[in-house]
C-alpha cells in the first residue's frame, strides 16, 4: 500500500502526496512532514527515502503551531471558574469563557436573578483571565465596571430626586451630563471587552502565564 505524505510549508498544509508527488515539491530544510506511523511532523532530511532530496541540511527541530489542547467542556469549565472563585491572576481559554458565561445566563434566568449574584465575582474573575489570555490587562474590565457604578449612582440620584422633588430646572445639569458621559462610555467599554473576549489565545507564554490552549507555544 503507497504511504501517503503530508507537507507543511510556512506554516500551510499541503497533501496528501505519493512519495513521488512530495520529491517534486521541492522540499528544504524549512518545510515538514507527516505519514501515518510517524509520532509527529518533522523536517525531510531526517527520512532516509527523503533526505537525498532535501536542498538544505536540517536547522531546527519544530512542533506544529496547530498543536492545540483539547476544548474545555461546559463541566470542566464551571469546575474550573468556581475552583478559581475569586482568582484574577492567570489565564483562560474561550471555551472556558464562554461556557462559564452560558452557565451564568441559564442560572439567572431559573432564579429569577438571585443566582447572578452567587456567580458575580467567578464571572469577573474568568473575564480578566479571559482578557489575560490575549494579551490584554484586567483594568478593561476593572474601568468598564467602575463606569458602570457611576452611571448607576448618578442615575438612581436623579431617580431619586425626583420623586422627591427636588430636581427642577434650577438644578445643576452636572448630573444629567454625567449619566450621559458613563452611559456612553459604558457601552465604547463593554464593545471593547466583548471583542476581546472573542479574540485566539496567545501561544506561548505571555505576561500572565502559559498559554492553555497552545501547551506547545
Amino acid at each position: 500500500m503507497n504511504t501517503s505524505y503530508y507537507l507543511v510549508r510556512n506554516n500551510v498544509h499541503y497533501g496528501p502526496y505519493t512519495l513521488e508527488q512530495l520529491i517534486q515539491q521541492g522540499l528544504t530544510s524549512a518545510d515538514f512532514v507527516w505519514h501515518e506511523g510517524l509520532p509527529e511532523w518533522t523536517s525531510p532530511a531526517l527520512l532516509p527515502e527523503l533526505a537525498p532530496y532535501v536542498s538544505q541540511p536540517p536547522q531546527y527541530a519544530w512542533t506544529p503551531a496547530t498543536a492545540v489542547a483539547p476544548q474545555v467542556s461546559f463541566g470542566e469549565a464551571i469546575s474550573t471558574c468556581f475552583k478559581k472563585y475569586a482568582t484574577f491572576k492567570g489565564r483562560a481559554r474561550r471555551s472556558e469563557y464562554w461556557w462559564f458565561m452560558l452557565f451564568n445566563f441559564l442560572i439567572t434566568v431559573v432564579t429569577c436573578g438571585i443566582g447572578s449574584i452567587v456567580l458575580l465575582l467567578p464571572s469577573w474573575a474568568v473575564t480578566v483571565r479571559r482578557l489575560h489570555d490575549n494579551g490584554r490587562s484586567g483594568w478593561w474590565w476593572g474601568a468598564s465596571v467602575i463606569v458602570s457604578l457611576v452611571y448607576l449612582v448618578a442615575y438612581c440620584f436623579t431617580v431619586a430626586q425626583l420623586m422627591m422633588g427636588h430636581f427642577n430646572y434650577d438644578t445643576p445639569v452636572a448630573l444629567p451630563i454625567v449619566i450621559i458621559v458613563s452611559s456612553i462610555a459604558t457601552m465604547i467599554l463593554g464593545i471593547i471587552v466583548f471583542v476581546f473576549t472573542l479574540l485566539d489565545s496567545n501561544r506561548g507564554t505571555n505576561r500572565y502565564g502559559d498559554s492553555p490552549k497552545y501547551p506547545n507555544g
